[in-house]
């Protein structure tokens, strides 16, 4: 028996619901008891960051991955272009076929790297596509397996495998459907580890950043998110020295979106490797669907796991594009600034100040989410204090008082125009700063249509979640009578 799934490189998950008192109601994930997806990529980024080897850090990997399947072996195979085949890098079990070349397309590695599609094989014996080669040289016996690919919206890494569930002892039984989703979610989790990686040894090779710098620039931009299309929310870096410490993030979980500003302590590259960490365990966490208080702790507790003298600012939240609903937990970042109603010219700002301190400092007790929602023309500013501590002409600092008067001139402006309004007073120095400068803004205009997407795969199975969201749409903009003008295809 053969079970596929296609593999969607970013995960789609269930947006969060909103409760009648205005308080967010996270997915139904629990983040009581640690994620092992979340533990890998922790494991992961933190061994990179201490030894700068990745194979060291796999070899720590590939055991935890071995436990958690409960798997009698497994190995993982990177692609290697070059040569147009997938090569085993490690493997854990009785047989080492470290070194092993499949080529693309052949066996179920080979397969499952080519389609983009996990699998189960139940009984290997039926499944001819099997690359036996490695069987018939050691006399070890596959009798199920699982296979994932690894791999990114923009890169494919390879492919890892399990074979042969343990039940007790030397029994051994035949992986379920189940076993296949969690060794996906783990194979989403190297990915991102990988891709992290990737951009960290681009950022830190000495010899390239001697040569030009800005290419080391351009790395770190990358950890960065792109505009978002629908321009209500937006964020700007300015870093002090070539390589930031301050980060900022979102991405988008059907109509909800989440998001993080950050600044790690000190500058450089020292700083910037933290804020590569920051943005990895902060994008796991929310594409689990995890609220903002639990982003916010088990970021900190994986970060309190190695001893440092360094610590970051950070906030976290949840923002509804339909609704305005919005709910986020500030760790030491300082004052933000909440415009109820720009249109208002005797309007005045709520300052919400920190719920806690910043991560990597205590642990955690409880931790109380800041909670409303967004009206017509209002705004939420979210910055470090490389811009509350900048200077003016008049060398005078420019805090909270002069960021409030500065923000309040920023009448019928989409989220960028008030983030440029800002960071180009730093580029053109009219505000002078020597510390990072971040900026993150969440603009909302609801006299303009709030237009919704959503990404699904290529897949039958999707036609369900599909007709779901068609028809939220279809009442949100009062279509009823147009319902029978609507065909959906997948394929």
């Amino acid at each position: 028996m053969i079970i596929s799934a296609r593999m969607t490189p970013v995960p789609v998950i269930s947006s969060p619901a909103i409760l009648a008192d205005l308080k967010l109601s996270m997915p139904d994930v629990s983040i009581t008891t640690p994620d092992p997806g979340f533990a890998l990529i922790a494991g992961i980024m933190t061994r990179f960051n201490q030894s700068g080897d990745i194979m060291s850090a796999l070899q720590w990997a590939l055991p935890q991955i071995l436990s958690t399947m409960q798997a009698e072996a497994a190995s993982l195979f990177f692609h290697h272009s070059d040569k147009m085949a997938l090569k085993c890098i490690i493997c854990q079990g009785p047989v080492d076929i470290t070194g092993l070349t499949v080529p693309l397309g052949e066996g179920i590695v080979g397969r499952v790297f080519a389609t983009g599609q996990a699998e189960l094989v139940a009984d290997v014996q039926n499944d001819l596509a099997h690359f036996n080669h490695s069987d018939q040289e050691s006399g070890f016996v596959t009798r199920s397996l699982i296979t994932a690919p690894v791999l990114m919206p923009e890169k494919s890494f390879g492919a890892i495998q399990v074979i042969n569930r343990i039940i007790s002892g030397d029994d051994i039984a035949m992986f379920q459907q189940s076993d296949l989703a969690i060794l996906e979610a783990l194979a989403n989790a190297l990915a991102l580890a990988f891709s992290h990686v990737e951009l960290t040894q681009k950022a830190v090779d000495d010899h390239m950043l001697k040569r030009d710098i800005s290419e080391a620039v351009e790395a770190q931009k990358l950890l960065m998110p792109a505009p978002y299309a629908q321009d209500i929310i937006a964020g700007q870096v300015i870093p002090a020295r070539q390589i930031s410490g301050d980060f900022f993030d979102y991405l988008q979980s059907d109509e909800w979106l989440a998001f993080c500003i950050g600044d790690v302590s000190g500058k450089g590259m020292a700083a910037g490797l933290l804020m590569a960490r920051c943005l990895t365990l902060f994008r796991f966490l929310a594409r689990t669907g995890a609220s903002c208080s639990d982003m916010a702790r088990q970021i900190n507790d994986e970060w309190l796991l190695k001893s440092n003298d360094r610590f970051a600012t950070m906030v976290i939240g949840w923002f509804n594009q339909n609704t305005g609903a919005i709910s986020l937990i500030n760790c030491g970042h300082g004052e933000l600034i909440y415009w109820r109603n720009m249109g208002s010219n005797h309007n005045k700002p709520d300052l919400i100040a920190s719920h806690t301190t910043p991560i990597g400092v205590i642990a955690y007790d409880g931790l109380d989410e800041w909670n409303t929602v967004l009206g017509d023309q209002a705004s939420l500013y979210m910055f470090s204090d490389g811009i509350s501590e900048a200077r003016t002409d008049q060398n005078t600092q420019l805090e909270i008082e002069g960021v409030i008067n500065l923000t309040g001139q920023h009448h019928d402006m989409n989220a960028s125009d008030r983030v440029e309004a800002v960071m180009r007073l730093i580029r053109e120095g009219e505000l002078k700063t020597h510390d990072d400068a971040s900026l993150l803004v969440i603009s909302r205009d609801i006299s303009q249509p709030q237009i919704n997407h959503i990404d699904l795969p290529a897949h039958p199975t999707a036609l369900p979640k599909a007709r779901r969201f068609l028809q939220d749409m279809i009442d949100h903009f009062n279509w009823g009578d147009r319902r029978d003008d609507i065909q959906i295809a997948v394929g």
